[in-house]
């Protein structure tokens, strides 16, 4: 599935960004807290 925020034309194999992504809008895959966490040690 697209998300909102992106435009796909499968037909010529393209895509557009709409609109910039609010942090809401993306679904992480990682926890960035978790990576600064981390990396802050």
């Amino acid at each position: 599935a697209t998300p909102g925020w992106l435009s796909l034309d499968e037909e010529k194999m393209t895509g557009r960004i709409l609109t910039l992504p609010d942090k809401d809008d993306i679904d992480p895959i990682f926890e960035g807290k978790t990576v600064v966490e981390y990396y802050s040690r």
